[in-house]
């Protein structure tokens, strides 16, 4: 199985980012957007092929570890495309303010992996600075530099969200690989305390 931890936007964000992706559609044809049931926050990508029990392993202690962790908010900074020094970006995203809350979940996650007896599950942290977001649309294709700054140009005028996102619980996902885009399976919903 092909697995992450997540968490996925409340519903006031995925408004938000329904909105945004109509105020985009002019340049529809050089995105694949994100189903808007399928936009997430990756905290921990586990694998492309985890065994089932080594996955009821990971279930179980992540469950334990994230037992004291509370509910708690993120800001939504905006909408931009591509990360920092990406000349040809490729991903437009939803970007995340630095949060602690988020920080000890994406630690958490990690710390769930370590050992636990299998080659396929990723045990070290993803990336030395890892950019909390939520990715909304990747180019079809490589893209002009001068796509990519009438883009940046027009993300700026979008607004921020109204309100900030509500992490209420993190979800294990199953993400299967398909010609047409990834298909996402809720495994398991671990709530966060009130």
């Amino acid at each position: 199985m092909r697995l992450f931890v997540g968490i996925f936007p409340d519903s006031d964000l995925r408004a938000y980012f329904r909105d945004v992706r109509q105020k985009l559609s002019k340049f529809k044809r050089n995105f694949k957007f994100v189903r808007i049931d399928q936009i997430h926050l990756t905290i921990k990508f586990l694998g492309s092929n985890i065994d089932p029990s080594i996955y009821k392993m990971y279930k179980d202690r992540l469950a334990e570890l994230a037992s004291n962790q509370k509910v708690f908010s993120y800001k939504v900074l905006g909408v931009r495309f591509g990360f920092k020094a990406k000349v040809r970006p490729r991903v437009l995203f939803g970007h995340i303010s630095e949060n602690k809350d988020l920080n000890e979940l994406t630690k958490i996650a990690t710390l769930a992996s370590k050992g636990l007896g299998s080659r396929n599950i990723v045990s070290r942290k993803d990336r030395k600075k890892l950019i909390h977001h939520f990715t909304l649309a990747r180019t079809k294709s490589h893209t002009s530099r001068s796509f990519a700054r009438d883009v940046r140009e027009y993300t700026k005028k979008i607004a921020t969200p109204e309100s900030d996102g509500m992490a209420e619980n993190i979800v294990i996902v199953q993400s299967k690989l398909t010609p047409k885009g990834p298909i996402y399976k809720l495994l398991d919903k671990i709530p966060l305390q009130k």
